[in-house]
């Protein structure tokens, strides 16, 4: 076999191998081309979050690219930033709030709404320091908002409780006009000097009756051990949470005027006995109690307080009718401003 055919015989594979490279080449390129484009297509999304039922923004929403682990939280402000492709679908979700699925290219052109829950047990409260599903603690927590407070026209919160919680009773200790503090019990009197329930406000430990009613955004009572479990030993009596109004950042300054005017009328009007009277129920009881007892008031002395010659002047006005009236006019006022700023809240 001679140079030429040898040659002949394998010029095929030799063509084969001079085709094969190049395209070899080829694919390797497109891939890395493909690569550098995807790359070039992320970029950093930003977006806000906010509250569908109060309008205000969402802290610590989760915001996670749909079938991946990427993801981040919403901070004080309800904002976000997060690296994505804008094709890329966010799904945003929170505690006791539906979950919104947006592109990644929506996100950034205005705020996000996320809408409450209305599934009532699936509702969250707030207990201590946490949060537990409705459904666990159900009968334990009873929750009252603003608007259920001021539709009342009450001056204490005491009296704005009277009859809208089962298992809290609000008693009235005084008929002093204006002055409407009273004592609350959470499902009973559970200590004999310790029957009044813990109250914080605002995380701190306080008092209902230096509070005006109208200042209050919710209340929350906590009435079993489970729920105010985290204060210890001072919830042995149930726990009242009080979350006082705040400004809004970027609200205008408001100012909030809430007014009533109202009388009252007393529903019994006690009936007093004269000095006459007194004197001698107090002879019939001295009798009763034993014969033989010198009675203190005379006949003599009887008459003389019925007819007002008692020289020591023994009193027979009825000083309750002189000095109370039968209509009393109240008034209550209340005036508020509130405001945000970057800086500072009212």
């Amino acid at each position: 076999m001679n140079y030429k055919s040898i040659l002949k015989q394998n010029q095929l594979p030799l063509l084969l191998i001079a085709l094969t490279f190049p395209v070899s080449v080829t694919a390797s390129s497109l891939h890395a081309t493909t690569e550098v484009s995807i790359t070039q297509q992320k970029r950093a999304i930003s977006g806000v979050v906010f509250d569908g039922g109060m309008n205000e923004p969402l802290i610590g929403a989760n915001v996670v690219i749909k079938g991946t682990t990427n993801g981040t939280v919403t901070d004080l402000d309800g904002k976000f930033t997060l690296e994505a492709n804008p094709n890329d679908i966010l799904v945003i979700s929170s505690i006791g709030f539906k979950t919104l699925e947006i592109k990644a290219s929506e996100a950034s052109k205005g705020k996000i709404t996320l809408k409450e829950d209305s599934q009532a047990l699936d509702e969250v409260v707030v207990i201590g320091y946490g949060v537990q599903k409705k459904a666990n603690l159900t009968g334990s927590v009873a929750s009252m908002k603003a608007e259920a407070i001021e539709s009342r026209p009450v001056s204490s919160v005491s009296a704005a409780l009277a009859g809208q919680m089962p298992g809290v009773t609000a008693i009235q200790s005084t008929g002093k006009p204006g002055e409407q503090t009273g004592t609350i019990t959470i499902r009973g009197k559970n200590s004999v000097n310790a029957a009044s329930p813990l109250v914080i406000v605002d995380g701190v430990p306080g008092s209902m009756n230096t509070i005006d009613p109208a200042d209050i955004e919710s209340l929350n009572v906590l009435k079993d051990a489970s729920s105010a479990a985290i204060y210890g030993v001072q919830a042995a009596n149930g726990v009242i949470l009080i979350t006082t109004k705040k400004g809004k950042k970027g609200e205008k300054a408001n100012v909030n005027y809430l007014g009533s005017v109202g009388w009252s009328t007393p529903t019994m009007r006690p009936k007093f006995l004269g000095s006459a009277d007194y004197a001698m129920l107090y002879n019939e009881a001295t009798l009763n109690d034993n014969p033989n007892n010198p009675l203190r008031f005379t006949e003599q002395d009887i008459e003389l307080y019925r007819n007002g010659s008692d020289p020591y002047g023994h009193p027979n006005t009825d000083w309750y009718e002189e000095t109370m009236n039968k209509n009393a006019i109240e008034t209550m006022h209340h005036l508020g401003i509130s405001g945000g700023s970057e800086k500072n809240k009212l």
